[in-house]
């Protein structure tokens, strides 16, 4: 049996995130945990199935991101791919358990594809909201984000935008939004139709 045990204590980066894990050589696994607050954490578990492919679970836990608090578990399978970039992941995952700022909310079903330069949704739906983008692997990460929302609850719609819970309003609303930008400057813009 031959288990790796690593723990960062030094870092000459801007930013540092403190985290924990092990590697289990024999069984082909991987723990770690990332610490981001002292409530924000996100577990994860990789193992290796075959040669190329590995199967994942990742538990978020209260990540405090703009607009919301998100926790879920995402579990899925990735497959190691090669092109003239090198190798690559490409994948499913879906969630369960979903919390949007302690509510609950739809699963999310995605086609990934992660490379060294960021993570790629080839495509993703979370309810009526389907998309696809990227987010750079950088500090700070950057997104660009096309959504295509159909038939939201426009209560919800103002509720998750506007961060107030319970906002009053009836109806649906429909259209399609662009997120852009480092994680600390978003840029939004979309266009939309309630009725």
């Amino acid at each position: 049996l031959a288990i790796g045990i690593f723990s960062p204590t030094l870092s000459a980066a801007q930013t540092s995130v403190p985290f924990e894990g092990k590697i289990d050589f024999e069984n082909k696994r991987m723990d770690f945990a990332v610490f981001l607050s002292d409530t924000s954490r996100i577990n994860a578990q990789f193992a290796q199935n075959t040669d190329k492919n590995f199967s994942c679970t990742v538990n978020v836990e209260h990540l405090d991101a703009p607009f919301f608090d998100i926790s879920t578990i995402l579990e899925g399978s990735l497959t190691v791919q090669e092109d003239e970039g090198g190798k690559f992941f490409i994948g499913r995952m879906r969630s369960r358990y979903t919390l949007l700022n302690y509510k609950p909310v739809g699963e999310m079903i995605a086609e990934i594809d992660i490379r060294k330069e960021g993570m790629r949704f080839v495509s993703f739906s979370v309810g009526n909201i389907t998309g696809s983008g990227t987010v750079t692997l950088r500090q700070p990460p950057e997104l660009d984000i096309d959504l295509k929302i159909k038939e939201v609850s426009l209560a919800d719609f103002i509720n998750f935008w506007a961060g107030r819970p319970d906002v009053a309003a009836e109806g649906l609303v429909s259209g399609e939004m662009k997120i852009g930008g480092d994680v600390t400057n978003l840029r939004l813009g979309g266009e939309f139709a309630s009725y």
